[in-house]
This record gives structure tokens, C-alpha cells and sequence, in this order.
């Protein structure tokens, strides 16, 4: 619905977000708000992640597109 154009305005989680934003080359959506603090979580490998720079080169999981 989003991508043709047949909504205004709704509620999605980050993952649509992005999956939105990037399809559309940041023309189809506008996010204007967040309704969760602190929501979202890193979960790493504490003996070989300590830093940000320690991510650098590595494969990131992350949920089917789609999911919130």
C-alpha cells in the first residue's frame, strides 16, 4: 500500500521503515515520529565486541524485512 501510493499516514515498525525508505530511494515515506525509547538492542559477543570499531568487517544480524 505504501509503495503504490494508496496511504497517507500510518503506524510501522523499524524494519518496514527502512525497507520502505530504502526501496523508494527515500521518496516514499517521511518518519516523523518514534513510540519507543530505548527499544532497540545490540547483542553481541562480549569477548570479541567491546567497541563500535570492533564491528568493522563483521556480518549483523538482523530480523526479516518486514518485522518489527
Amino acid at each position: 500500500a505504501l509503495n503504490a501510493g494508496s496511504i497517507d499516514i500510518g503506524f510501522i515498525g523499524p524494519s518496514p521503515s527502512i525497507n520502505g525508505y530504502s526501496k523508494s530511494q527515500g521518496k516514499g515515506l517521511r518518519i516523523i515520529s518514534g513510540s519507543a525509547s530505548g527499544g532497540v538492542k545490540l547483542v553481541v559477543n562480549p569477548d570479541k565486541i567491546k567497541t563500535l570499531d570492533d564491528l568493522k568487517g563483521k556480518k549483523i544480524a538482523t530480523p526479516q524485512l518486514g518485522n518489527t
